[in-house]
């Protein structure tokens, strides 16, 4: 388990984020829990209760049969984290790049349409998070807020890591755009346009959808 009082933490390059589970044990003695049960599956029941039927069904339903959402699933079970006993790791680091982006971790925020579904304030709150903790933030055509107030919160979140104690450890995240290219030329030229104005670095081009998939649940309702 981590030691918040390692001399070792001084020579990492990124957050100690072991520390939060200890810190959640010593939080018992003194008869507090955490906000939330991290398991995926109580995540899930915590959003189904949480979220409107529509909300919900928008997030979670699957195209058809939901094959090709349980071959996804089935394919993280191929790769192994291999643990190494005996080595020496008082300097480990989570940092690496992507498309030559220092970030803190390699985790993300994938581009979710229509957030406003799930919480009145969209996609800003989780763009701001994104940037306090300087991992990629990728905004979706369909987002529900303006391309130029997700970039404003996203940089709030970098502001606020550059004023933490863990300021040196936490890069400058980057932001991506998801593209749904439209019929209109000139529409895509202007949402392009927009996102590179407003810092978005990069384009993620989705191909693959010239119309929805027939998810039964979501047509349903």
């Amino acid at each position: 388990m981590s030691d918040p009082r390692s001399p070792h933490l001084k020579n990492r390059d990124t957050p100690p984020w072991g520390l939060y589970q200890r810190e959640n044990f010593w939080k018992l003695n003194n008869g507090h829990v955490p906000p939330f049960n991290t398991h995926p599956d109580k995540l899930e029941e915590l959003a189904k209760k949480q979220l409107t039927e529509n909300g919900w069904l928008y997030a979670s339903s699957n195209a058809g049969l939901s094959d090709t959402h349980l071959a996804n699933r089935q394919a993280f079970f191929r790769h192994k984290i291999v643990p190494r006993q005996l080595v020496n790791t008082n300097e480990r680091s989570t940092r690496t790049t992507i498309f030559g982006h220092e970030v803190s971790a390699p985790f993300g925020i994938a581009p979710i349409g229509i957030n406003k579904i799930y919480h009145p304030q969209g996609e800003l709150p989780v763009a701001k998070v994104a940037g306090e903790l300087g991992i990629p933030y990728s905004l979706s055509t369909a987002g529900s807020c303006p391309i130029e107030d997700v970039a404003e919160a996203n940089e709030a979140g970098r502001k606020v890591a550059q004023n933490s104690e863990e300021s040196r450890r936490i890069p400058e995240g980057p932001r991506f755009f998801q593209l749904y290219m439209p019929h209109d030329d000139e529409l895509t030229l202007s949402l392009l346009k927009r996102a590179h104005e407003s810092g978005f670095s990069a384009c993620i081009l989705t191909t693959d959808t010239w119309q929805l998939g027939w998810r039964h649940d979501d047509v349903a309702t």
